[in-house]
């Protein structure tokens, strides 16, 4: 299930990467603030819900359904709810930064990631067993090297301020980017859908975000801890991959990633400030007819002030380490 496993990955780059740049010098105090995620078939959305209503249906834990060859109507029972879940519902998260901490709880699955980019070092809670593994950011964050050729991307990116706007009391600057996206898999991929092996997919996706005033900074090693708080919450090395690529898409788009050919025009988008709403809807140009687009929204909320020595960032009094 290793698909279905790698929207959990998404949806953690995408908290880590809209709240990314402005990396200068970190302040004691920080920022804490919830999100909301929605990703699939009809997943995206024009406006925001009721954060609150939205937040607490989210919360619902969610497993990733097993298969059983025994009776796979119910394999795929699971799994078709789970899709629904993701879509209609969503999964709710927490993200905690301050000086040099960082915190993502994805509380959905029950697992939380806490990133010390001053001692390098990352811990994971189970809060399903209540056990921590704790071990090095290096080590952590690099895993085994690869040699795989990887796919590219070359992307145009047309962005417009679409001015202020207020949702529930908060003000708000909106910014829409229209995408047109070329991928190339690497050299002996297998076929992507009903492309030949190796043939470009062409994408063209929208995606529209509403800024918060509220600025944010991250610690100085946010890309070695997003990719390690990836790897702990979700071990399946595909899921791993498409939540790189997922990344490296984000990115591109943004400007940020010097692996994605970008050529961006119109207006800036503002980096470092908390979005209230995003939206993204994607569409395989050269896909087989028929092919569903797909969707992601986010929400967020309860946004606050922390310090980087609030509880958040300790290992909780009854938890064990794991063996």
């Amino acid at each position: 299930m290793g698909t279905m496993k790698s929207v959990q990955t998404v949806a953690f780059i995408l908290v880590a990467l809209l709240a990314t740049p402005n990396v200068g010098g970190a302040a004691e105090n920080g920022t804490a603030y919830d999100v909301v995620s929605y990703s699939g078939q009809g997943a995206s959305r024009s406006d925001p819900g009721d954060f609150d209503a939205d937040f607490q249906a989210a919360q619902a834990p969610l497993t990733i359904p097993k298969f059983d060859a025994t009776d796979p109507s119910k394999a795929l029972a699971d799994v078709q709810a789970m899709i629904s879940r993701m879509a209609q519902v969503g999964m709710a998260a927490r993200y905690y930064v301050a000086g040099s901490r960082q915190r993502f709880d994805s509380i959905a699955f029950q697992q939380a990631t806490i990133t010390d980019c001053a001692t390098r070092t990352v811990v994971q809670l189970d809060y399903k067993t209540k056990t921590y593994t704790s071990s090095s950011l290096g080590d952590a964050s690099r895993g085994p090297a690869s040699t795989t050729p990887l796919p590219s991307y070359a992307m145009k990116v047309a962005v417009e301020a679409l001015g202020p706007k207020m949702f529930g009391g908060v003000a708000t600057d909106g910014y829409a980017a229209a995408i047109a996206a070329t991928y190339t898999p690497a050299a002996g991929s297998p076929p992507t859908g009903a492309l030949p092996a190796g043939s470009p997919m062409m994408m063209n996706f929208v995606m529209t975000e509403y800024f918060t005033k509220q600025a944010v900074s991250t610690p100085s090693c946010v890309s070695d801890a997003t990719i390690a708080a990836v790897r702990g919450i979700d071990n399946s090395v595909g899921a791993v991959a498409a939540g790189d690529q997922f990344a490296s898409l984000i990115r591109g788009a943004q400007g940020l990633d010097p692996h994605v050919k970008t050529e961006i025009t119109g207006a800036t988008m503002p980096t470092g400030r908390i979005p209230l709403f995003m939206t993204t809807t994607f569409q395989i140009a050269n896909g087989p007819p028929g092919f569903p687009d797909f969707g992601y929204s986010m929400e967020f909320g309860h946004i606050r002030v922390i310090s980087s020595d609030d509880p958040a960032f300790t290992i909780p009094a009854d938890f064990t380490k794991a063996p």
